[in-house]
């Protein structure tokens, strides 16, 4: 993300003390908007881990060692400078999941957008906490936040069966568009649809 963009209207935040979910209150997940050093902190954290053990094997060599090195500084910058597009879920003040959204923007030289659209960046749970509805609790919370969109976008990369499975169940379609991230990734992103 190279630009600043729109926050989404409408109530999709839930108060510092979230939206819970879950059994017992012990296990009691938060869905909130982060906004303090710690929380933004846990973002970044999370962006990190999830991507070495979700994303590294798709990557180039060159992007490894370069994103074990630098990726947690990289995700601390991103995570301050677009916090007003994350909303994370908390179990006991620790970041478990996250998910961040905006105003549709060009990925590539050229692209032909959808009119009218906003984006799902990124739908990130820890592995220790997926398949708790964790994911689907922020991907609806996101799509709550962008529904005044006609129209939502994602990409997800080729080979990520479980995060294609995950966007097909939620009515995503492919649209035919894709493009080839060469200098950090071995295949390309595929564009998904969704018209609400």
């Amino acid at each position: 993300m190279s630009a600043r963009r729109k926050t989404p209207h409408g109530k999709c935040f839930g108060e510092k003390n979230g939206v819970g979910f879950g059994g017992h209150d012990k296990n009691m997940i938060n869905i909130v908007r982060p906004h303090t050093k710690k929380e933004l902190e846990g973002v970044a954290k999370l962006n990190y881990l999830v991507d070495i053990d979700t994303m590294s094997h798709f990557w180039t060599e060159s992007y490894t060692r370069y994103y074990i090195e630098h990726g947690l500084q990289d995700a601390e910058k991103a995570a301050f400078s677009f916090s007003d597009h994350i909303l994370a879920a908390e179990d006991d003040e620790t970041v478990v999941g996250m998910v961040v959204f905006c105003e549709a923007y060009a990925n590539f030289d050229g692209e032909r957008l959808v009119p009218n659209s906003g984006m799902i960046n990124n739908v990130y749970v820890l592995p220790e906490y997926r398949s708790k509805g964790i994911g689907s609790k922020l991907l609806d919370r996101a799509l709550n936040c962008l529904k005044q969109y006609e129209a939502i976008t994602l990409y997800v990369y080729e080979e990520n069966m479980a995060a294609i499975e995950f966007y097909l169940h939620y009515g995503f379609r492919f649209d035919g568009v894709s493009y080839i991230d060469g200098a950090a990734y071995k295949g390309q992103f595929l564009r998904m649809v969704i018209y609400p």
